[in-house]
């Protein structure tokens, strides 16, 4: 059947449904196909649930232009601090948003995500025809087709469209058929964990639902010593999502759990977690519908054969720990609708601008999303890491006027991704410079008091955004040497009375 002049998008998750609205507010037609059910009937079988996300910056451009990011927001929970809990139950908390209007990261439910973005796309039933539970196979390049099978077994062969974009995740049909076509590049790399979901639910009172514990959080479990963590997001009903990450085989790991049963999944989070005794009554009931997700990093291209385009985790998966993959994925629909314009609908030119300027990008964040895994599970009882930390979340508060941590401009500005990245080596320069120079330096952060001599080395870094731009500035700065400090137990003697104070200046 021809579908000339017709467009076809392939995965209804959040980028299919986004870019098919952009393509109808054009007046393109456009058809959707989606394997799973309509979330909007089907919501709570578990189609379509998952880990939140973190809506930061880089997605509100692409929610505003489809209308739904006022409807994100109310059923989303704003994040100010991130709250980390050790093995010795000892806790600290650190910013957790941007110093401009605007910077800040919420948390939200992916199946609320997905209602809204359904109820939307019920508006553009003139321009856009969505069919649920169509499978898509037999994706042939040079033919320009694919097949579908639909849920009462009818198989139809679709071809002739202007394009067909390929936006249904990592296993994506269309990239499997790219893996046939000379030229094309692809890696796939499992690094052996996984992650499942659990629950803090909401309290129930007379009042209606509450939180069990602080909302407006983001919380980490960090336990290295078993090679598990845990996370924590707000949910607009009162609940926190869980997300658990350990190993998929071995010591401590889902496989182990499973054939153990759980009894010995439950003696393990009340021993290492203990929280969890009384925060989730409801442990057994994730535990027997636990859905494994494997972390999976994918990188390939180019992006387009024939009329076949790959956006979003088609094109790239990325590790959840670096909180970018659905807002990258939302900048890249955004790219997408600016080169609509600029190259009035030729889509070699727009794809191909869009690989050039967009690749490196999400290779690099690929690369930040597994360092990121690496800092959270594995790296925050090391000295170094919190020196870092409690000294970025010190400048942040502090002397925000003149500094902005290279975690504030990756995951709250808009700047691009590639420029961000230029500021760590500024950053960890500048954090080394405050450690040798002022030897009461973790004082004055743990009082949040403003000191003129820190002020003066920030300064001196203020809108530095690489560190080979800094090396004849800096030649005014003295290093003693000679300065230790004796960094013993760093939170647990800092931060577990950690208090926002006012500065005192």
């Amino acid at each position: 059947m021809e579908k000339k002049n017709y467009y076809a998008v392939i995965g209804a998750g959040p980028v299919g449904y986004v870019l098919s609205i952009l393509l109808a507010l054009r007046g393109f037609k456009v058809e959707l196909f989606e394997k799973r059910p309509d979330p909007l009937t089907t919501s709570q079988s578990g189609e379509w649930r998952s880990t939140n996300l973190k809506i930061i910056k880089r997605s509100y451009p692409a929610l505003r232009r489809v209308g739904v990011f006022e409807e994100f927001l109310n059923y989303s929970i704003e994040m100010f601090q991130i709250k980390t809990i050790l093995q010795n139950q000892d806790e600290f908390e650190i910013l957790f948003r941007g110093n401009l209007p605007g910077s800040t990261s919420y948390s939200i439910n992916r199946v609320e995500i997905q209602e809204i973005l359904a109820r939307r796309i019920q508006d553009f039933q003139d321009n856009i025809i969505v069919h649920y539970n169509a499978c898509i196979s037999n994706v042939q390049i040079d033919q320009q087709s694919f097949d579908v099978k639909y849920s009462d077994g009818k198989i139809e062969t679709k071809r002739g469209y202007e394009m067909v974009f390929g936006t249904d995740g990592i296993h994506s049909a269309v990239q499997q058929a790219f893996l046939t076509k000379p030229g094309f590049s692809y890696s796939r790399e499992y690094n052996g964990y996984g992650y499942t979901e659990l629950q803090i639910p909401a309290l129930e009172t007379q009042e209606g639902s509450k939180f069990r514990i602080q909302q407006n959080t983001f919380f980490h479990w960090p336990r290295n010593n078993v090679d598990v963590h845990m996370w924590g997001l707000p949910n607009f009903a009162g609940d926190i999502n869980i997300g658990l990450f350990m190993k998929v085989t071995g010591e401590h790991s889902f496989e182990y759990f499973k054939k153990s049963g759980f009894d010995v999944f439950q003696k393990f989070m009340f021993e290492y977690f203990p929280d969890s005794k009384l925060l989730m009554p409801n442990m057994k009931d994730y535990f027997d519908k636990c859905n494994l997700t494997r972390i999976v990093t994918m990188k390939c291209g180019p992006w387009k054969f024939g009329n076949f385009q790959l956006v979003g985790e088609s094109a790239h998966a990325q590790n959840p720990f670096g909180g970018l993959g659905f807002n990258a994925s939302m900048e890249e629909c955004v790219m997408i609708d600016d080169l609509i314009d600029k190259y009035q609908c030729d889509w070699n030119l727009i794809c191909d601008d869009l690989y050039k300027s967009r690749k490196l990008t999400a290779d690099k964040m690929n690369e930040f999303g597994d360092q990121q895994f690496t800092l959270y599970k594995d790296q925050l009882y090391d000295e170094p890491v919190q020196i870092s930390l409690i000294l970025q979340d010190y400048l942040s508060r502090v002397y925000s006027d003149i500094f902005q941590s290279s975690s504030q401009f990756i995951r709250f500005d808009d700047k691009d991704f590639l420029e961000c990245l230029k500021f760590i080596p500024v950053e960890n320069q500048l954090i080394d410079d405050l450690v040798k120079l002022i030897p009461d330096i973790l004082d004055l952060a743990k009082t949040s008091r403003f000191d003129q001599r820190v002020f003066e080395i920030v300064d001196k870094y203020r809108n530095l955004t690489e560190l080979a731009s800094f090396k004849n500035q800096k030649s005014n700065i003295k290093i003693d040497k000679q300065n230790g400090y004796a960094f013993e137990n760093l939170f647990a003697k800092y931060m577990s009375s950690y208090k926002q104070y006012t500065p005192e200046i």
